[in-house]
């Protein structure tokens, strides 16, 4: 393992059966077996049994790393990329149980995390920056404080090596994957699980939807499983792929999912009804580690063997539904299409090559030093300059550059307007539509309780929306079996109704408070009234009075806005119906 092998050829795009899809690349990354890789954007890392982290560019031909990142004494085991603007950082957990995270501008160790028992197979940073979690073959999971250098949170349920670890896009819960199966959704604040299944199949990758609460999870059964997570439920499945899936990702629009195996690239769209192929396009991919899309329509495939790593690209704008009439990137010696500069991705800022001799074999110092490339550039070709940042010089000192540009008036340009945010109002109005469903669904059958559960577990920004159309068209029947409990349950609902900004929201909230007050107002207030008997303990009484509580400071809570509305000057209808209920709710106050 420690003799020099000679690199393969460099394959310059190497045809594929599939002409959306191309070979960039083929050379030995280490001159010994790779166990990780990770990309972000054009560059990509790898760790292997030299314990070592290298770094290339997906396009540099040189077959030279960028980066060369030492300090473990054991071998590489995971490695991520902190998923910001800069690509400032890197993590990287090793056989022997640590984690080290590096500065990627000097190659220098910042972090070591040292806590686990075993190797560490997954990492993944917390959104704010700050936060690590890892899994290990210990079955722990922990959560770090990279400030601090510990760990700040340990999560036992595991009974098998953590396979996958993801962060939700807020950063509130944490999910898990292991090599039995188990699947784990984690509230980091409570420390508690919240959702938990066994899929009795390892979990081979995890991934989010970028603008809703969906998951979506592969496991060796070579399918994809999609959750709706605002209810914790399976919403469909894909059937089964000929082989194992090795890696899942939305894409960044939402509008599918793209799911890459050795039978190439499959990109899924889903609803109620099931899941449904848009797209295949063959790769030739093999053990894929890794991929990564940009904003100029290009899906990077990152795939190791032993040493080797293999990169391919294919053209997304040429795959359904991202088709476009755009003309495609330019291409470079070799034929493949790739982006004029690659030098920017996404967020991305990669890193740039400027020669240098191939790193030896030698572990070297294991202190947390690193062979380095002094150049990181925004542009292909270019140094970074202190100017960037400091020049604080005016430009551009004519009229033009402070007159806005008056273009003529463009039919494609007005359409493009016209249809920038329609995917996302779009996803909006489909998850609305699709949690409306599932109260409707309890209705239907007869569980006023079920419907009004599910309402309250509606977290999102639809829950609004969905309560106000649900309670407005069910008032009538609503009004006939509303109970106390029932108003304790929906009051929080009623009040946030009648301080939002929407009319119909007010008036549908005004008319529920109204005839909550009149109908259980006597109730409330001669419950409240009641001194209890000192020494003698009645259950049931104290239960009573226990709902009468919460629904008299749900209606407290509501008495600010119901008085600005009623002061409001040429309020109409909702003004008078605001002092109706003001007065109603000053009525029972203690």
């Amino acid at each position: 393992n420690g003799q020099a092998r000679r690199p393969p050829a460099p394959c310059a795009a190497l045809a594929m059966s599939d002409p959306r899809s191309s070979r960039i690349n083929e050379f030995f990354a280490h001159n010994v077996d790779i166990n990780c890789a990770c990309m972000s954007g054009v560059v990509f890392a790898t760790g292997a049994n030299d314990c070592r982290v290298h770094v290339f560019r997906v396009e540099d031909r040189k077959q030279k790393p960028k980066r060369v990142l030492q300090g473990h004494s054991k071998p590489v085991d995971s490695v991520q990329f902190e998923p910001t603007a800069n690509l400032e950082r890197l993590a990287a957990g090793s056989r022997s149980g640590t984690v080290r995270l590096w500065n990627l501008q000097t190659a220098k160790v910042t972090s070591i995390l040292a806590e686990h028992r075993a190797s560490v197979g997954c990492i993944d940073f917390h959104p704010s920056g700050h936060f690590i979690i890892t899994g290990s073959v210990d079955t722990n999971i922990k959560l770090w404080d990279d400030r601090h250098k510990s760990s700040v949170l340990t999560l036992k349920g595991h009974s098998a090596p953590i396979t996958v670890l993801k962060h939700s896009p807020d950063g509130q819960w944490a999910i898990s994957g292991d090599q039995d199966g188990h699947l784990k959704i984690w509230d980091l604040q409570q420390q508690k699980t919240l959702y938990q299944e066994n899929l009795k199949s390892a979990i081979t990758s995890l991934t989010f939807h970028p603008s809703e609460r969906i998951m979506a999870c592969a496991t060796d059964k070579k399918s994809v499983r999609f959750y709706d997570l605002n209810g914790f439920e399976l919403m469909t499945r894909t059937p089964v792929n000929p082989t194992r899936i090795d890696k899942i990702a939305f894409h960044q629009d939402g509008k599918a999912l793209l799911s890459a195996s050795a039978s190439g690239l499959k990109v899924w769209g889903w609803n109620e009804r099931g899941a449904r192929l848009l797209d295949h396009v063959e790769t030739g991919w093999s053990g894929l580690a890794d991929m990564a899309t940009t904003d100029s329509g290009l899906l990077y495939g990152l795939s190791t063997t032993k040493g080797i790593v293999r990169t391919t690209a294919v053209k997304l704008y040429k795959v359904c539904p991202f088709k476009t009439s755009a003309k495609s990137p330019v291409s470079p010696p070799g034929g493949l299409a790739v982006d004029p500069s690659l030098a920017v991705q996404g967020t991305q800022k990669p890193i740039q090559d400027r020669g240098g001799s191939h790193p030896s074999t030698d572990k070297g110092d294991t202190g947390g030093g690193g062979v380095t490339d002094r150049t990181l550039s925004r542009q292909e070709g270019s140094e970074i300059v202190k100017q960037d940042r400091e020049n604080k010089e005016p430009i551009g000192l004519s009229m033009s550059a402070f007159l806005p540009v008056r273009d003529k008036l463009n039919a494609d340009k007005v359409l493009s307007e016209l249809r920038k945010d329609h995917m996302q109002f779009s996803a909006i109005l489909t998850q609305r539509r699709h949690r409306l469903k599932v109260v409707r669904t309890f209705w239907n059958k007869g569980d006023a309780q079920g419907a009004i559960e599910a309402l309250i577990k509606i977290e999102d920004r639809s829950k609004l929306p969905v309560a106000s159309d649900f309670l407005k068209h069910s008032m009538p029947k609503m009004k006939m079996i509303l109970t106390l409990d029932l108003c304790r349950d929906l009051l929080p609902i009623f009040v946030k109704l009648v301080k939002s900004r929407f009319e119909s929201y007010i008036t549908t909230g005004l008319e529920y408070l109204k005839f909550v007050l009149k109908s259980f107002s006597r109730v409330i207030s001669s419950t409240l009234s009641v001194k209890p008997d000192k020494g003698i303990v009645n259950v049931q009484f104290e239960d009573r009075r226990q709902r009468c509580r919460d629904c008299y400071r749900d209606l407290m809570s509501s008495k600010p806005a119901l008085v600005s509305l009623a002061r409001k000057k040429k309020g109409g209808s909702i003004q008078t119906s605001a002092q109706e209920v003001l007065k109603m709710v000053e009525s029972i106050e203690i």
